[in-house]
């Protein structure tokens, strides 16, 4: 993935200069390589190498804060500290050995070592605990005392990269993964990743021009990104359990500057005017829990409207036709963007006739709308009776 010159860079010399770029990894969700590509390539970040959920680039350590705070389509975001190759698990300790672990670390923060891949020179979950055991070492030979590990909050995280006989071990700026974007406080059954709910607007055209409805809504995610898209907001820059890089020894190597950061009390911002967000569903108790998720998303109550509405009624409801009309009325774009039960984490009585009614209902009322589906059930999904215009493959 990265260059091995970064070795030496990110070991020996410490980052404290402007206009010096470091090598970072960001990942992603499988299928949203692009989107997150060029959200880089939107910051002026060159992309090196890109594969499955991950891409190398690079980064002056001043612009660290706004990569994780203007994004959308990332989920973590990574700075290298060893990158080697190994024939032996002796090797490796002898290699951690030598690092001065209190620039990354110290006794009075909590930290967790996770392990991704294989390795062909030791078991692949023993590497992470070689790693946490060195860390641990390193301040009882030091300071008599050791650094807590918890493994569910962690102030500082650590990701080693398994590769046969390479490993590379990172440290995480974000800490709890970006998709969390932390205004979901209550999600029913099979919540949709905020990084795949932010994804598939975009991917159906979404330019926050035009009438988005989302007629199965659950707890709102998907009008919630379509609206902070479309009024330019980020909601990382909100979110409540901050970022692991504002408990880095050296966060201020890297312009961490919380109040500058997090704009709590920034004004909301208002929607294009010719932009309109429906969010709808079936069932009574998930409307006021997507209200209430979209007032903590910092948007307010005239950003988008909620309706407790079928889909198969949902062309005759009051609020839609007025919107139909009004986009009709403008020129302006139709999108429904869908979710449906996947029959998997939440069960559907007959899964094709359920796909093979949505089929109908959409070409008996939405002629005239641009439809993405994002579904689980391939199968049942070829009841729909629809021509796609295109298939995108996302690991949700």
């Amino acid at each position: 993935m990265l260059d091995k010159k970064s070795e030496n860079k990110s070991e020996n010399t410490p980052i404290n200069q402007k206009n010096r770029t470091i090598p970072v990894a960001v990942t992603t969700i499988p299928g949203l390589e692009d989107l997150a590509a060029n959200e880089l390539e939107k910051m002026g970040l060159p992309i090196h190498q890109k594969a499955s959920a991950i891409i190398d680039t690079e980064i002056d350590p001043y612009a660290l804060p706004a990569l994780l705070t203007n994004t959308r389509y990332i989920l973590r975001v990574l700075l290298p500290i060893i990158d080697g190759e190994y024939r032996t698990i002796g090797e490796l300790q002898n290699r951690l050995s030598r690092y001065d672990w209190s620039r990354y670390l110290g006794n009075a923060l909590s930290f967790r070592v996770d392990g991704v891949g294989k390795s062909s020179f030791a078991a692949s979950h023993f590497l992470p605990l070689t790693i946490k055991d060195a860390i641990v070492d390193y301040f009882r030979q030091r300071t008599g005392k050791r650094p807590e590990v918890d493994t569910k909050k962690p102030d500082i995280l650590f990701v080693a990269f398994m590769r046969d006989s390479r490993v590379i071990l990172y440290r995480d700026a974000a800490g709890t993964p970006l998709s969390h974007h932390g205004y979901r406080q209550q999600a029913f059954e099979a919540p949709l990743n905020e990084l795949i709910a932010a994804a598939l607007p975009t991917f159906l055209g979404w330019e926050g021009k035009g009438l988005f409805i989302d007629p199965m809504c659950g707890s709102g995610t998907i009008p919630i990104e379509a609206a902070l898209q479309a009024n330019g907001q980020f909601p990382q820059q909100y979110r409540p359990q901050g970022f692991s890089l504002g408990s880095w020894p050296d966060k201020k190597s890297f312009g961490w500057n919380h109040r500058a950061i997090i704009g709590e009390n920034d004004p909301f911002p208002d929607l294009p005017p010719d932009c309109k967000i429906i969010g709808s569903d079936i069932r009574k108790d998930f409307v006021p829990t997507a209200r209430a998720n979209a007032q903590r998303a910092r948007l307010s109550p005239e950003h988008i409207h909620w309706e407790i509405e079928a889909f198969e009624y949902l062309h005759a409801n009051p609020a839609v036709k007025d919107g139909l009309a009004w986009a009709r009325k403008k020129s302006l774009p139709i999108f429904i963007c869908i979710n449906p039960p996947f029959d998997q984490r939440m069960s559907l009585n007959d899964a094709k006739e359920f796909y093979r009614q949505l089929g109908d209902i959409a070409k008996n009322h939405w002629t005239q709308a641009r439809m993405g589906i994002f579904t689980g059930n391939l199968e049942a999904a070829k009841s729909l009776g629809l021509r796609t215009s295109r298939k995108i493959p996302i690991k949700n």
